[in-house]
């Protein structure tokens, strides 16, 4: 348990220095830059490079401004996309590609790997 004033607890977090317009965004890479912020808007965060194993690949599903809607339920995962070119882009996705969030539902806003 953290102690105040004492222990600085990071939590997953959207880095809000992305461009998330870029289109690079949707496509899945082997490495990932995870962001971690204080709980309130503070002084404090941390970015972390995740390499993923072998030919995997991932995408911060945080990063994609098309991204309308993420809802999670058991090991589901349904994104909506606000136009039809970026879900077109992401039917392209590999099979096995992990998908990473923090929506609200997925595991209480923890960070969430999911492969589809």
């Amino acid at each position: 348990m953290p102690v105040v004033g004492g222990d600085l607890v990071l939590l997953p977090s959207r880095d809000l220095s992305v461009n998330r317009k870029s289109q690079q965004n949707m496509l899945p890479a082997r490495t990932v830059t995870l962001f971690y912020a204080e709980r309130r808007p503070g002084t404090y965060t941390m970015m972390i490079q995740a390499k993923l194993a072998s030919e995997e690949r991932a995408i911060l599903l945080e990063n994609i401004d098309a991204i309308d809607t993420i809802n999670c339920s058991g090991s589901r995962i349904t994104v909506g996309f606000s136009d039809e070119a970026s879900a077109i882009v992401a039917r392209s996705w590999p099979l096995g590609t992990v998908l990473l969030t923090l929506a609200d539902g997925c595991k209480s806003g923890l960070l969430i790997f999911i492969s589809i």
